[in-house]
């Protein structure tokens, strides 16, 4: 609800400005505010989260200022991130409505005396209120159906589309609660059709009725500088957290320097022009990424011309093109729940990789089919082209028709929809997560990944390649759209194709029909002359209007005055109250302190949990007395997480005993690439720890820690000193990393540390450089005699 608010009070303002200024800066700035509209929400949730970064530039100017910025996690970062892509759509959908109202209607109102700002709220905004329920329901289904944004910049507050993908991944014994949110979700979009529907009809007829009755002036309606200013003030806003996020990149210097080993030869001249902050793990996701839309773009181009070509011949086209637009509406994380189910329902053990990699093709394919229809439906339409009406006249059957005569000539156009097909596979995140077959992992999930370890810098990296590549086919496509508006024109002597919809290829991003501009009409009847004197009259009202509103202002002001000299009167009974209300936040704050131990004491890594079945279903078939010993250990590991859920401490040697079996099963799952010691004296069993803290400082050793071959060595030390007891996890791994790094990251485990030990007060954790190479996390826990 918030981001629909700050959607429609900031895109109708802007839709009605870039209607009424000139045509060439209204696409100037229609290009520059897309630009979010143009990126993956994964991309601007990262952008939304670097502005918020302590540790950067802009943070430590607005603090210089006196202005302390919030948290960039949870209901703050999530509503700015949503509304950075919500607001280009409700602009464009309101454009296009404000186009479509007679120009002499807003001409006559401000004749009468009416300022621009009154005529535009009483004339204008009645008249595309159609338009604006689409709005509504069009950022409704995006804040519904977004992932990446929640997963970035989330934190701890639900949404619909985590929730199914949360419930999605715990819940694997008992599927009622995903199944619950997926039947809500079908109902509401079922719901959000109907509205569709009956808009896309109240828009036809007024637009018929626009067309046919009102002669609207050449002259374009004075726009006074304030809304000039309102503009370039918009882009600067929207556009901050991308150049943000580029700069940042650019200027720092506390990245991995792995290109010289992990690029490729032909990458040798990037190497020279990029940066080092440019560090990126490897190029496997560029390339998986780029695998799978080839592998999807042929079906979904062939598809989309069907689709579209029956579409043309449907008298219902409205339902046709929402029913289309589900698959793009619907979250991507119910799509992929129900590939992935529709897959398990088939019982295909064999070649289970392969069925994986073939539904998450298929999820690309669905995800990206409708904005293709919708690029692909402009093209097809009989009008813009008459030749293959001829050839039907002629005797040729409809199909002989369109492939002799209608598919040579949108040829150039099929590139478009290539290209928007692209800019949909690289996007998509929801689906790919849920599907995840191992190692075709894409760039998005690589991204996602990396923001959930806390490795800031290589996530920033990966997301400036992938708004690149995005950036790149949007280029390409804006190229390929002018080269074909001009093979058509010269093919067939008339009007353009994309003359009438110069939006389609925005539309596609919005999954909006586009709205045609109205055009200069023959004079107006006398039913017309009826409509005007009816608006003239409406609009000779304004000045009473303005008479009345500035006599009830000044009896607003003086009931106000009251009310301020009595509530001077009562200040101190207010001082007294907000003493007691401090004093219940304190006790509040201890109870919720303590809730919020017991809470991240019972986190546990999900990747860990299903690696370890996927570990336990192969050595079922090659060694099941394995397979049994190692379903024992994760048994006993879950009971030692349900013991330290009740306890606030626990005993030394009941912790190193988690953490021996802990990596009993890496080592299956690893082999020979993991090596571990653990030297713990028998005197320090006795004493007593806070649970479940020296777990995920080994998970992180054996994630980051390995060296140049790819093996982990891990060694745990634990010794006291005086009232101190250090427990160290130290691994050997690649010797670029810095250890001020680790504190800038935000994952899981080790955020799950800090937080502990700073509500606990229990001690502190601190990383240094081990010698020759690697890491050494030490963990300092006071003990109380």
């Amino acid at each position: 609800m918030s981001v629909m608010v700050i959607s429609l009070l900031v895109g109708i303002p802007a839709g009605y400005v870039l209607s009424r200024i000139p045509a060439r800066q209204a696409y100037m700035f229609t290009v520059l505010l897309t630009v979010p509209l143009a990126s993956p929400s994964l991309v601007s949730a990262i952008a939304i989260r670097n502005v918020f970064d302590r540790s950067e530039w802009f943070y430590k100017s607005i603090l210089g200022l006196g202005i302390g910025l919030p948290s960039a996690y949870g209901f703050i970062g999530l509503l700015l991130a949503l509304s950075l892509h919500s607001i280009p759509y409700a602009m464009l959908i309101a454009r296009s409505g404000f186009l479509l109202v007679p120009r002499e209607i807003e001409e006559t109102a401000q004749s009468l005396g009416a300022r621009p700002t009154k005529s535009a709220i009483t004339v204008l905004l009645p008249c595309i209120m159609p338009q604006i329920v689409t709005a509504c329901l069009m950022v409704l289904m995006y804040t519904m159906g977004d992932l990446g944004a929640p997963l970035i910049v989330g934190g701890g507050y639900k949404v619909f589309a985590s929730e199914i993908y949360t419930n999605f991944i715990s819940e694997w014994g008992d599927k009622k609660i995903p199944l619950a949110f997926a039947l809500w979700t079908v109902f509401i979009f079922l719901v959000v059709l109907i509205l569709l529907v009956q808009l896309g009809k109240v828009r036809m007829t007024r637009h018929a009725q626009n067309a046919h009755a009102s002669f609207m002036s050449k002259e374009k309606i004075a726009v006074p500088r304030a809304a000039y200013a309102f503009m370039v003030f918009l882009t600067v806003i929207m556009l901050l957290p991308f150049i943000n996020l580029i700069f940042n990149s650019i200027r720092s210097n506390r990245t991995y320097s792995v290109w010289q080993e992990e690029v490729p030869r032909f990458f040798s001249i990037a190497k020279t022009v990029l940066p080092s902050s440019f560090a990126i793990h490897d190029f496997r996701p560029v390339w998986t990424t780029m695998l799978l839309s080839l592998l999807a773009i042929p079906s979904m181009i062939a598809a989309g011309v069907l689709i579209a070509h029956t579409i043309k011949n449907m008298r219902k086209k409205e339902l046709a093109m929402a029913l289309m637009l589900a698959p793009a509406v619907l979250p991507g994380v119910l799509l992929g729940f129900g590939l992935l189910q529709s897959l398990y329902q088939l019982n295909l053990k064999t070649h289970a990789t392969f069925w994986q990699v073939v539904i998450l093709v298929l999820a690309l394919i669905l995800r990206g089919l409708p904005y293709v229809v919708i690029v692909l439906q402009s093209a097809v339409n009989a009008s813009n082209i008459p030749l293959e009406d001829t050839a039907r006249s002629l005797g040729a059957s409809p199909a002989h028709a369109f492939v002799s005569v209608t598919l040579p000539q949108i040829r150039p156009v099929l590139g478009v929809a290539a290209v928007v097909g692209l800019f949909s596979c690289v996007t998509e995140l929801a689906a790919s997560l849920v599907i995840y077959p191992p190692g075709w992992q894409t760039m998005s999930m690589y991204i996602a990944y990396y923001m959930e370890e806390g490795i800031l810098q290589r996530a920033v990296a990966m997301s400036i390649m992938l708004l690149a590549v995005v950036e790149t086919t949007l280029t390409a496509a804006g190229l390929t759209l002018r080269n074909a508006e001009r093979r058509l024109r010269t093919l067939s002597g008339t009007l353009s194709l994309f003359e009438p919809h110069q939006s389609a290829f925005l539309s596609a991003f919005t999954a909006v029909k586009p709205e045609e501009e109205s055009a200069v009409s023959k004079p107006s009847s006398g039913k017309a002359r009826m409509g005007r004197s009816f608006w003239i009259h409406r609009a000779g009202r304004l000045n009473s209007f303005g008479k009345s509103l500035g006599k009830s202002w000044g009896e607003f002001m003086q009931i106000s005055f009251l009310r301020l000299r009595r509530a001077d009167k009562t200040g101190a009974d207010y001082s007294n109250a907000v003493e007691r209300l401090k004093a219940e936040n304190r006790g509040l704050r201890r109870k919720l302190a303590l809730a919020e131990q017991k809470s991240l004491r019972m986190q546990i890594n999900p990747h860990f949990f299903f690696n370890t079945l996927n570990t336990i279903v192969s050595l079922l078939r090659l060694d099941p007395n394995s397979a049994a010993e190692t379903i024992g250990k994760l048994s006993s590991l879950f009971r030692y997480t349900l013991d330290a859920s009740e306890e606030p401490m626990m005993f030394l040697h009941k912790e190193i005993e988690y953490i021996r079996t802990y990596l009993e099963i890496e080592k299956l799952r690893f082999g020979d690439t993991l090596a571990y010691s653990i030297d713990v004296p028998e005197d320090l069993y006795s004493m007593q720890i806070p649970p479940m803290l020296i777990q995920p400082l080994v998970e992180n050793a054996i994630k980051y820690g390995k060296n140049e071959k790819g093996t982990a060595y891990v060694y745990l030390l634990a010794y006291r000193d005086r009232n101190d007891v250090y427990i160290e996890v130290t691994d050997y791994g690649s010797p670029q990393v810095d250890p001020g790094e680790l504190w800038q990251r935000e994952g899981t485990g080790i955020r799950n540390i800090r937080e502990r030990l700073a509500n606990l007060g229990a001690g502190s954790l601190i990383f240094v450089r081990n010698k020759p190479s690697g890491i050494i996390a030490r963990l300092v826990l006071r003990i109380e005699e």
